[in-house]
């Protein structure tokens, strides 16, 4: 990423920011947003988000196993715009386990329909092509589908506020393992000898929960992960088009 993050800031007004910092301040008095604090496992601290949408989105990178951080309004670029040159902070910065980056704009599905919209994400999808960025728009149709939104967000009210260890991880499946697959309940009651919940260990990929089901104490954890309870990756996230005549599913 050093060469791209260097040909992202040549001759253009670039302001990074580091993983406490964000190049514009959401928590502030405005007309109509809902600003939304969000305590990040991940990410170990407090996220602020720019809307419910956002904060959903949030939910999604916490169970997304390929993701190991992300932070909010990361920088602020000057792009390219016609004649002139546009200011754009971006949602997101993505960090993947592969060292890869995302940019990601969040944005209500319904809003793509506007021309000022489309053409503005259609020409930062040509500047960050030609920085050799990967910039992706997620939407509402797959950020609020359910039952995963709602399956998500109870698992997250479940799960510890910090990760354990991996050596407690590593006891918890040793424990789990044998018994595999099990109810959830089941799962809850043998990894409480060991001081865990399934929840952690859904959420670090090391078993898998079918979330296209609505979430129950009779839900079925596996070690296996098959296509219909796959671990929770970022193409999960952004299968939804980014603009109007695409894919509608990644």
């Amino acid at each position: 990423m050093f060469l791209k993050e260097n040909r992202l800031r040549s001759g253009i007004a670039f302001r990074d920011t580091n993983t406490q910092l964000r190049a514009r301040k959401v928590i502030s008095p405005s007309s109509g947003i809902v600003r939304v604090k969000f305590p990040s496992r991940k990410n170990r601290r407090m996220m602020y988000a720019e809307g419910l949408l956002e904060a959903d989105a949030f939910y999604w990178l916490e169970a997304a196993t390929d993701v190991i951080s992300y932070r909010e309004q990361p920088f602020t670029i000057r792009f390219p715009d016609g004649a002139q040159l546009s200011r754009y902070t971006p949602d997101l910065e993505v960090t993947l386990k592969s060292g890869e980056k995302i940019i990601v704009e969040i944005k209500p599905r319904s809003s793509l329909k506007r021309d000022e919209v489309s053409t503005k994400i259609a020409t930062l999808r040509g500047y960050f092509f030609s920085v050799e960025t990967n910039y992706q728009v997620w939407t509402d149709a797959v950020i609020r589908r359910e039952p995963w939104r709602s399956n998500l967000r109870s698992i997250y009210a479940k799960v510890k506020a910090h990760s354990p260890s991996g050596a407690q991880m590593s006891a918890g499946m040793a424990m789990l393992e044998p018994h595999l697959p099990v109810t959830l309940s089941h799962a809850e009651a043998l990894l409480k000898r060991v001081g865990l919940e399934p929840y952690s260990l859904i959420f670090d990929g090391r078993i898998c929960l079918d979330y296209s089901l609505p979430l129950s104490q009779g839900s079925r954890i596996t070690k296996t992960c098959m296509i219909s309870d796959h671990r929770l990756r970022t193409p999960h996230i952004s299968g939804d088009l980014e603009l109007p005549g695409g894919n509608s599913d990644g």
